[in-house]
């Protein structure tokens, strides 16, 4: 987990919570769109030691909403379940397309059939460089909240590594990428690669049309 990330998230944010969590008291870092696992970093006991850890001076750490927690254990984090395995989540896989909203960049992901869709931002996934680069067990999905808020959790192999919160821009998303799409459309028109005869969002495969034609 890198350190220097998370603590730029958390002065962006200007949330910092710590939570300590079952007997061995293991901790985990949440800012506003996030929480992070710590395995293997010293752990801090207060607000001073937190600012240390991560390199955030007293000045900056005094604008920083600070809450520290003791968990039982990590079923629900601020409402978010952060145990390895919870009936019903959905593994989802990355798409072949990155976006950038309003100066976010995003990453798209969606399950196997391809019937959801999930966005991270690149700031929230930033933590989590070292743990792909050297991991090939990396791996999404998607869980509800108590709140009943659709959230990311990124895993390494079986064992959950945190919970990345999705950002409000599905709305402005939508709207840009149809944008794109009809202009992308009426240039295809006018420079003849594009069929007039096909929708723009096709309802069916090809086969299923022809298919149609021969029956009637």
């Amino acid at each position: 987990m890198r350190l220097a990330t998370i603590a730029k998230n958390i002065k962006a944010s200007g949330v910092c919570g710590v939570h300590y969590v079952g007997p061995l008291r293991e901790v985990w870092i949440m800012t506003a769109h996030g929480i992070y696992r710590l395995n293997g970093y010293p752990k801090p006991i207060d607000r001073d030691e937190t600012a240390m850890m991560f390199g955030i001076g007293p000045k900056t750490m005094e604008n920083i909403a600070y809450n520290d927690f003791t968990d039982e254990d990590a079923t629900w984090l601020e409402g978010y379940n952060l145990t390895d395995s919870v009936e019903g989540e959905i593994r989802l896989v990355t798409m072949d397309i990155d976006v950038s909203i309003h100066g976010q960049e995003l990453r798209l992901l969606t399950d196997e059939q391809k019937n959801v869709i999930a966005i991270a931002t690149a700031d929230d996934l930033a933590p989590l460089q070292g743990e792909f680069a050297s991991s090939a067990y990396m791996a999404f999905y998607l869980r509800t909240s108590s709140q009943g808020e659709k959230y990311i959790v990124v895993k390494d192999g079986f064992s959950v590594r945190a919970a990345i919160m999705q950002p409000d821009v599905k709305e402005a998303l939508r709207d840009s990428l149809l944008e794109a799409m009809t202009l992308l459309r009426m240039e295809g028109l006018k420079d003849g690669t594009v069929d007039i005869t096909r929708q723009c969002w096709p309802t069916g495969s090809n086969e299923e049309t022809e298919a149609d034609d021969e029956e009637t």
